[in-house]
C-alpha cells in the first residue's frame, strides 16, 4: 500500500513538472514579447498587448491546473507520512527537478515584471508630456466660443 502512494506521489510531481515545464515555456515567451514590445505604438502596441494577455491567461491556466495537482499531491503525502522507501530517492529527484523549475520561473518573472515596469513608468511619462502640451494649447490658444445667445441691456 505504500510502495504504491509513493508511485501515485512520484506521478503526480511528473505531472507537475510537465506543467511547470509548459508554464517555463509561457513565461519565456512573455519575457521575450515584454523586451521585444513598443506599446507606445498604437496598432503594434495593441497586437502586443493582446500576445501579452493572452500569454498571461495560458500562464494562469497551468497555475490552476498545478494547484489541483499539489492539492492531490497534498492528500497523497499525508498517506504516505515520509516512511522510508525504496523509491524515496526518485521522490526526492522530482521534488529537486520542481524546485529548480520553480527558482527558474520566479527569476524570469522579476525580469519580465522589471521590464514591464519600466514601460509602465515610459507610457505614464509620455502621457504627462501629453497631457501637459493640452493644457498648454488651452491657456496660449484661448478659442472658447460663446454657445448660447447675448444679452445686452439697453436701458442704461
Amino acid at each position: 500500500m505504500r510502495e504504491e502512494n509513493v508511485l501515485k506521489l512520484t506521478n503526480r510531481y511528473e505531472q507537475q513538472i510537465a506543467l511547470y515545464k509548459e508554464m517555463l515555456s509561457i513565461v519565456k515567451k512573455l519575457h521575450l514579447l515584454c523586451t521585444e514590445a513598443d506599446f507606445t505604438d498604437d496598432l503594434a502596441g495593441e497586437k502586443d498587448l493582446n500576445r501579452l494577455n493572452r500569454l498571461l491567461h495560458k500562464r494562469q491556466e497551468k497555475m490552476d491546473l498545478i494547484e489541483k495537482n499539489q492539492e492531490e499531491a497534498q492528500a497523497l503525502k499525508a498517506l504516505y507520512r515520509c516512511f522510508p522507501s525504496p523509491r524515496t530517492s526518485e521522490l526526492l529527484e522530482k521534488i529537486a527537478e520542481i524546485e529548480a523549475l520553480l527558482k527558474e520561473i520566479a527569476g524570469l518573472d522579476r525580469e519580465t515584471q522589471k521590464c514591464l515596469s519600466a514601460k509602465l513608468n515610459f507610457i505614464g511619462q509620455k502621457l504627462e508630456e501629453v497631457q501637459k502640451r493640452k493644457k498648454l494649447n488651452k491657456v496660449y490658444y484661448f478659442t472658447k466660443q460663446q454657445k448660447e445667445g447675448f444679452f445686452i441691456d439697453r436701458s442704461k
